[in-house]
């Protein structure tokens, strides 16, 4: 069919561990963790045994493999030939899973998943970067923790990705209006997004981390459920006008977490907080620029306002400038040059 296009892409990748992640010297943490009482290790055999200290390893690992992961994206490309092609319609599926990925786990993290049943497994890849006093997994101490890098996190998410533009010169619309108005616009909807880090004994699936913009109290971080980018350009000679809206849709500040409009909230449940909502959340940003090139060759000067409503970070996300403008209301002015 004219003015359809269907598309699949099918790829391997893969990273190689970098030079301070295989080589960096292991250290111990100082000072040492300190662990007492069936609340530290887990294990009720630790119960009557007096506080004790263990070290912690941090570092580089020279056995580290290639990372690895799997794409595989599906879509369709829409682009009408009766609109001349100046409108143009995407949808594409994507799902990716990372393999081997490099990373370090916190000395309570491998703890906690090692002994959070009550007594440790030689099966169980965290209680094999424990060291336990003379080898025993039963009732010896824990002498040493190796937190060092490792192969050990595995990531998969899957979402859905939009893309919408159309062109159109204003004189075709009427002879005494100048210029081309421009208009595209991509949204990102995470369906899923998960990591090997999040499974436990709570949570033995994981946790699906879409839909989070926080971190509180550790956890992985997490992906917007939405967002939205959208440039309106009008040009008209050597000046170009673009306005951008940026939105990040409501999000959680933990999925692991419920919050007190959420089923299941108690006040009596370690998991729940008094606050898991974070806001959605609309950026403004405008710009101008005018043309000084000469000959093909193209220098210009413009100007930007970032953030024109001047809009606060939303709590309890004030810290993530990953996907919110931490910085306020903000001007820019510069020259670009060609050569």
């Amino acid at each position: 069919m004219r003015g359809l296009l269907f598309r699949s892409t099918l790829s391997r990748d893969i990273r190689a561990p970098t030079l301070p992640e295989l080589y960096t010297a292991n250290v111990s943490t100082l000072p040492r963790p300190v662990t007492s009482g069936a609340n530290a290790d887990l294990r009720p055999a630790f119960v009557s045994l007096p506080a004790y200290a263990f070290d912690s390893f941090t570092g580089g690992n020279t056995n580290l493999k290639p990372e690895g992961s799997k794409t595989f994206t599906a879509g369709f490309v829409v682009q009408p030939r009766a609109l001349k092609d100046r409108v143009q319609f995407s949808v594409d599926f994507y799902r990716i899973r990372v393999r081997d990925a490099i990373g370090a786990i916190g000395s309570s993290t491998i703890i906690q998943n090692c002994l959070g049943g009550g007594s440790a497994q030689a099966s169980n890849p965290y209680c094999q970067l424990i060291t336990f006093a003379n080898n025993d997994l039963t009732n010896g101490a824990i002498v040493a923790v190796n937190g060092a890098n490792a192969n050990f996190a595995e990531f998969r998410t899957k979402g859905l990705d939009f893309a919408f533009s159309v062109q159109q010169p204003l004189n075709e619309v009427s002879a005494n209006l100048p210029g081309r108005l421009s208009f595209t616009t991509q949204a990102t909807h995470v369906i899923e997004y998960r990591a090997s880090t999040d499974v436990s004994l709570l949570y033995p699936n994981g946790v699906n981390r879409a839909g989070q913009t926080g971190a509180l109290f550790g956890g992985t971080a997490g992906l917007p459920s939405w967002s939205v980018n959208a440039n309106l350009d009008y040009r008209v000679a050597k000046f170009d006008i673009n306005a951008q809206v940026r939105y990040i849709s409501q999000s959680h500040q933990n999925n692991a977490l419920i919050g007190p409009v959420e089923s299941g909230y108690s006040t009596t449940l370690f998991n729940s907080i008094n606050n898991n909502i974070i806001p959605a959340v609309t950026y403004l940003n405008l710009g101008i620029s005018y043309d000084l090139g000469r000959d093909g060759v193209r220098s210009e000067i413009y100007l930007t306002v970032n953030n024109v409503t001047d809009k606060d970070p939303p709590l309890p996300a004030i810290n993530n400038n990953a996907y919110y403008d931490l910085l306020g209301r903000s001007y820019r002015v510069g020259v670009r040059f060609g050569f």
